[in-house]
């Protein structure tokens, strides 16, 4: 058994402290060792994939958009 704060732990000693990250770096070591994977594992990749995208997509959606044109945007004012 590991507690949750042993494996966030682990994680962040690898690099791998978000979702995003741990499935990225699953799919870099499939496609380089040629690991071949089950009907139910590529299921279940295939349905974390797209839940965590269309997460990643709806945070970024609420996020202000950096450099508007608005004149009155300090970040974008005349030179």
């Amino acid at each position: 058994m590991v507690s949750p704060t042993g494996l966030r732990s682990v994680w962040l000693r690898t690099g791998l402290q978000t979702f995003r990250l741990r499935l990225t770096a699953l799919e870099k070591k499939v496609a380089e060792e040629a690991i071949v994977l089950t009907e139910r594992q590529v299921a279940e990749w295939q349905r974390w994939s797209a839940n965590a995208m269309s997460k990643w997509i709806a945070a970024r959606s609420r996020l202000p958009i950096r450099g508007t044109l608005d004149p009155k945007t300090p970040s974008m004012s005349a030179t």
